[in-house]
Formats: structure tokens, sequence, C-alpha cells
């Protein structure tokens, strides 16, 4: 029995491309901006940040906005949290500003206006919110009535979000150059974006560069490199890891063909995938072609593995 190509090419590791739409673009203004900033350090009592708002501390006011928005002590008032935010926000607070993005996209506490909602994204981006910067480069990247597409601005924000450090934003760039979305495919770039991203750890990264060196793109081919790279990836219980170190061993790309080694990793991908279900099946084709006795033996593996993994990870 084979995997089919189809098969192969739904766990393949490479995203296809995409652009943002129009409506997807609005509607990240108010989804992206809604995972919460980590509120900055607060007074010890809720009385004392009440005061110090009152006073004009801008973190103060963010602090209470959060509170007042999400009900957190007191009575949900998303009209009050816009006003506390738009206090904050007037005197540089980034975090306060992409909150008010928020509001604005949202139409929480202040009537919906996309363009409010643009314009305080781009003060929170100029203000080095990583968030921010990522988020307008998706909105040049989409474009609409309040904000043009405008390839060059996207990538200009992304990789002011992504030399910031942040591993995600990493990736996201590494993306787009691997891809060509918004600019022209560089795989050269794409496994430079990558690579910062895997040494901090990333599995996401991690895998994308094994990839990149198992189809000798922007590098030349490693199958070394590229089982490496998955290794570390797959021992933080990635799944697109996992599957991808069962192909390998399933079609003995770059390490002998070892059908035991693969149906272990297609179970271990199984167990750690939401649905399982490509994973189930690639193991279950791969039993076919194997000895009741190999399949016991890839069990006892894929067992040994997850519980070794459960220890490392606490759960």
């Amino acid at each position: 029995m084979e995997i089919t190509d189809r098969q192969v090419r739904g766990c393949s590791l490479r995203m296809t491309a995409t652009v943002l739409p129009m409506v997807l673009a609005a509607l990240m203004v108010g989804a992206a901006a809604c995972s919460e900033a980590k509120a900055p350090a607060q007074p010890a009592s809720p009385m004392e940040i009440r005061g110090r708002a009152e006073q004009g501390n801008a973190d103060a006011q963010f602090a209470l906005g959060m509170r007042n928005y999400r009900g957190d002590g007191m009575v949900q008032d998303m009209a009050q949290a816009a006003v506390l935010y738009r206090k904050a926000a007037e005197q540089g607070h980034a975090d306060a500003q992409l909150a008010m993005a928020r509001c604005y996209g949202q139409g929480e506490g202040v009537p919906r206006d996309f363009a409010q909602a643009v314009a305080w994204t781009r003060k929170a981006a100029e203000a080095g919110n990583l968030e921010a910067q990522s988020l307008l480069g998706m909105l040049y990247e989409g474009g609409n009535a309040s904000l043009p597409r405008d390839n060059a601005q996207a990538m200009a924000w992304y990789r002011k979000a992504a030399e910031k450090g942040g591993a995600s934003e990493q990736v996201a760039l590494g993306r787009k150059y691997e891809e060509g979305v918004v600019v022209s495919r560089d795989y050269v770039q794409a496994m430079a974006w990558f690579r910062k991203a895997a040494e901090q750890g990333d599995p996401s990264a991690q895998t994308s560069l094994a990839h990149l060196y198992e189809r000798g793109e922007g590098v030349a081919q490693d199958y070394t490199q590229a089982k490496a790279w998955l290794r570390k990836a797959a021992e933080q219980g990635y799944a697109s890891a996992l599957t991808h170190l069962g192909l390998m061993y399933f079609q003995g790309a770059g390490v002998p063909q070892d059908y035991v080694e693969a149906h272990k990793w297609f179970n271990v991908a199984a167990a750690r995938a939401h649905d399982g279900g490509p994973d189930r099946g690639m193991r279950d084709t791969v039993a076919k072609s194997m000895t009741p006795a190999q399949v016991a033996e890839a069990q006892k593996r894929a067992s040994a593995w997850m519980e070794d993994f459960e220890r490392r990870s606490g759960k």
C-alpha cells in the first residue's frame, strides 16, 4: 500500500499562499487586538489603581480600562473602558492605543469606525507596539476603503515587527518570503527569518526550516539538518513535525526506510493533533505493510515516547 500524493500534500508543511481579504482585514482589528496585552505593573489595590488613574497616570488608566472591559471586580462597562483607554492613549500609551483600535474595530464602547481603528493601530505601531506593527502589515496587505492596499508598506511593517525579535512575527515574515506573498519569493530570506525564530525554540519555525533543508530551497539540500530541526520541533510535541518525521521514515527520505518508525511517528502525531484524522489514516495505511509484531513494536515505541513527553512537559 502507498500513501497517496493527496495524503502527503495534506500534511505538507508548506502553507498555501493567500491574500488577506478586505473583510478579514477589518475583522483583524478587533480579533487580533482582542488578545489582551499584558497589564503593566499595577498598584497593590483597585482603589490605588483608581486613584492613580484619576491623577492622570497612563498605566493606571489602561489597567482600570481593562478592568472595566473585562468586568473584573466591577460591572462590565465598555463605554467607561473606552474613556479610560482614550485618556491613556492620548498620552502615548501604546497598549491603550491598540485597545482603542479594538474598541473602534468592534464597536465596543464607541460607534464602530474602521478609519479610527486604523488610525489608532498606526499610532500604536509607530509607538513600537509589536502586535500593532504586525496588524498594520495585515491591514495594508488586505486593503480597504480606509486603507488602500500597499504591499511595500505591508512588508515594511512586517519587517519592523520581526526585527523586534518576536518569534511568531519572524515566522510570519519568513512565510511571506517562502510563499511569495506580498513580496517576491526569496527562499534565502525565508531561511534567514525561520532560523532566527527556530533558534528561539519556535517549533513552527523549526519545522519550516527543516522543510527548506529537505527541499534544498535557500540552502544546499541537507537531510541531516532537516531531520535535526524536525526532531527539535517534535520534542515539543509539534504535530506537523511529528507527521513529517513519519513521512521521512515511510518514504526513506534522507533516512533508511523504516515502517516501524513511520508508524510510531504517525501514531504520536495522531495523538497530538486535535482531530487525529490524517495522521491516523497514514498510520493505518503503513500498518497494512507491516507484520503484527512490527505494529506491536511501533505501538510500544509510540507509548514510550508519549510517556517521556508527558514527563518532560509535566503533564
